[in-house]
């Protein structure tokens, strides 16, 4: 049996993998046209045949989702920050895939504080959406090294690799 999922967000690498997977099925795809390299996320959606929109509100996905089958859970991954009647749609609720070792670094920007205040290990935590941002449980986390001769496409790079 496949689960129906949405995604949401701008990692093309966790896209990707989603799209590979045999025990899952992408109903839709939504995407924030102010953040990441929209051009290569539309074109990886092209390459699997996967339905998206670009989106500015949450109420433009409301609207998408209310013709959609039924969801079983929502993928978030580098997104804009998810209205509750959005994150609670999904039958299981969404999970968010965050670049950073919560509870340190919570909101956007993470690798460049982790650059700033001179951090030896970055993370990636994968955590329940709630209305507290970055705050709902975690389900799992994972560590990467931080070296001086790491910048913020390296810190994108390592946690990509997770």
């Amino acid at each position: 049996m496949k689960y129906s999922i949405i995604f949401a967000g701008s990692n093309n690498y966790v896209l990707e993998y989603l799209a590979h997977r045999n025990d899952i099925s992408v109903e839709y795809c939504f995407f924030h046209g102010e953040s990441g390299d929209l051009a290569k996320i539309i074109s990886c959606c092209k390459d699997y045949g996967l339905k998206y929109a670009v989106v500015k509100k949450n109420k433009q996905i409301l609207e998408i989702l209310k013709v959609l089958p039924s969801i079983k859970i929502g993928i978030c991954s580098s997104f804009i920050i998810l209205d509750e009647k959005v994150y609670n749609w999904p039958e299981k609720g969404f999970i968010n895939i965050h670049p950073s070792y919560l509870p340190s670094y919570k909101g956007a920007n993470p690798f460049y504080y982790m650059l700033m205040n001179n951090e030896k290990e970055g993370g990636v935590t994968v955590h329940e959406i709630t209305n507290v941002v970055d705050g709902g449980d975690i389900l799992a986390q994972a560590r990467y090294p931080v070296s001086l001769e790491d910048d913020i496409s390296m810190l994108i790079e390592k946690a990509n690799k997770l």
